[in-house]
């Protein structure tokens, strides 16, 4: 209840989180204390909002592709492999484009 971000569930289902309580005096998001800890092992991360980690993740993950915070918007929900066009399915056959999922 004190943060804003991502969830994803075992279900694979992506659902956003909103923050509704002010966090404790001292307290900190997850996304920053990861994003400290990586700077403090050498990373150059400067995130300014959960949303810009999400935007990376779709950007490196094929089956994160096409999601974002404006289509997570509303409490709404998608599940990987998500479509990129806005589909509700990414395609007819989109276990077997998964690769590692194929033998399911």
């Amino acid at each position: 209840m004190e943060k804003d971000g991502t969830f994803t569930s075992t279900e694979r289902r992506i659902q956003r989180l909103y923050q509704v309580l002010e966090p404790l005096e001292d307290c900190q998001p997850d996304w920053k204390i990861i994003q400290d800890l990586a700077n403090q092992m050498g990373a150059d991360w400067k995130y300014q909002h959960p949303s810009e980690v999400m935007d990376e993740i779709a950007l490196l993950t094929p089956l994160f592709a096409g999601v974002n915070y404006k289509r997570l918007e509303g409490y709404k929900s998608l599940q990987w492999p998500v479509a990129v066009d806005g589909t509700k399915y990414r395609s007819r056959n989109s276990f077997r484009d998964i690769g590692w999922l194929a033998f399911l």
